[in-house]
């Protein structure tokens, strides 16, 4: 059914990694694989605020191309992890790693601007085909804020956690847990808003490892002091972007999720 079936994308670096050797196979990449034919102006680092204020590229794209089966987004990741620098706790103190109503605060704006992009592009949709085409958005997985060396200089989440004094790797995982899951909870109850009903959330945090368990040795865990081969590593490329394996089950995921639309 994937051949001919056209998709039409906007987001971020889950979409957009530049297709050359040594960087991961994106979703969008992935879906093509599969024989989508997929149409996108999808921006590597594009903040969702960005995307908001800018639909013309999508916009044009659903105007210019016959009916999409879906319109895919991805957006919000980088929104939520670039306010890390406000959300941590200093170490030492005895307080959560993360603030969490600094956390919420961050999330409840990134709503708004998921249901402003919604509604606009769900406008776009109705005038020019006549009908809601599905709109399939996306969680984030359990990221894990290490210092892994990559072939590319970028260290997003590590950084933060350092400067803030919190070292200890499997606190600062766990606490990106509760941040992952308040912003995937907020993505759950987007659908459920009035004539959102088109939407369809994708939960992608079962299809990643943030396990630090060492592979060669269980008994180990991921350390600074132990960069063992870990199990987060089989899924995780870096920081926030998955291996190419990664993407493959998350874009297997997005193919049940587009075979199953009307």
């Amino acid at each position: 059914m994937a051949k001919n079936t056209l998709l039409i994308a906007e987001g971020d670096s889950w979409f957009a990694l530049p297709d050359v050797f040594l960087y991961p196979f994106d979703i969008i990449n992935q879906l093509r694989s599969f024989g989508y034919d997929v149409e996108s102006v999808a921006v590597r680092g594009r903040l969702l605020h960005d995307m908001v204020k800018h639909t013309g590229a999508i916009k044009k794209k659903i105007k210019k191309n016959k009916r999409p089966k879906a319109i895919l987004l991805s957006g919000g990741g980088n929104d939520v992890l670039g306010c890390l620098p406000q959300m941590l706790n200093k170490g030492g103190y005895g307080k959560p790693i993360i603030k969490m109503h600094k956390a919420k605060a961050v999330v409840k704006r990134i709503e708004k601007q998921y249901e402003q992009w919604l509604r606009s592009v769900t406008k776009t949709c109705k005038k020019h085909h006549k009908a809601e085409i599905p709109i399939l958005i996306h969680g984030y997985g359990y990221v894990v804020p290490n210092n892994q060396p990559t072939f590319y200089p970028w260290v997003w989440l590590y950084k933060h956690f350092r400067n803030k004094n919190q070292m200890n790797l499997q606190a600062n995982t766990n606490a990106l847990v509760d941040l992952m899951d308040l912003f995937n909870q907020m993505l759950f109850n987007l659908p459920k808003k009035r004539n959102l009903n088109h939407v369809k959330y994708i939960d992608l945090r079962d299809c990643l490892s943030n396990s630090l368990v060492c592979r060669d040795n269980p008994e180990e865990n991921y350390t600074e002091a132990n960069p063992c081969n870990a199990e987060f590593q089989m899924d995780w490329n870096d920081e926030v972007h998955p291996t190419s394996d990664g993407f493959l089950k998350i874009a297997k995921k997005f193919r049940r999720e587009i075979e199953r639309l009307p």
